[in-house]
């Protein structure tokens, strides 16, 4: 998880075609299960949806910056800070106080 002028740059792992959609993250990586299969970019398309409404945000604000075609992926939250998406990490961690 780093900060960039345009918002929060995460790491992911996708699992693709799995039995339910879900997040978690797990040492420094969010894991993303998906129900879609990686054909026609349904997949990619898929982790946008999940990722803007785990985060919060319109799926506009959710762009795939590297990896649109790896299982890991570098996705950009715009207009986000650090200390909001570190306050999501915690609450998926269960971590949250």
């Amino acid at each position: 998880m780093r900060e960039v002028a345009d918002g929060v740059i995460l790491t992911c792992f996708v699992k693709t075609c799995s039995k339910a959609q879900g997040v978690v993250y797990e040492d420094g990586i969010l894991n993303i299960s998906v129900l879609s299969s990686p054909v026609e970019n349904r997949a990619n398309r898929e982790v946008v949806e999940v990722l803007s409404e785990y985060v919060g945000v319109k799926k506009k604000q959710v762009e795939i910056v590297s990896g649109d075609r790896s299982r890991t992926k570098q996705v950009l939250i715009r207009e986000a800070t650090l200390e909001e998406i570190d306050k999501i990490r915690r609450e998926l961690s269960g971590q949250e106080r």
